[in-house]
């Protein structure tokens, strides 16, 4: 078994590394600790085999997978008044 890292799958997938942190569960994926921001780390030759039959259908992966595109925080700032003299 080959564990790979989040920026490994989702370079793999085409997708961005907090989609295969969403989808963790389904991909497989491993805590290797218990506390709540513990590294996960995937099988990589698990996730392929698993995309293998998608591939050979003819459907393309992009059609039968949703991809979310990840929430961007604001960049918005209150500015603060204009005193005048």
């Amino acid at each position: 078994m080959s564990l790979v890292d989040a920026n490994t799958v989702a370079r793999e997938l085409s997708v961005s590394r907090e989609w295969v942190y969403r989808h963790a569960g389904e991909l497989g994926g491993v805590k290797l600790a218990e506390y709540s921001n513990a590294p996960v780390r995937f099988d990589i030759q698990r996730i392929r085999k698993s995309l293998r039959p998608v591939v050979d259908t003819g459907v393309p992966i992009a059609a039968s997978t949703t991809v979310e595109a990840p929430e961007r925080p604001s960049r918005r700032v209150a500015l603060l008044p204009i005193r005048e003299e």
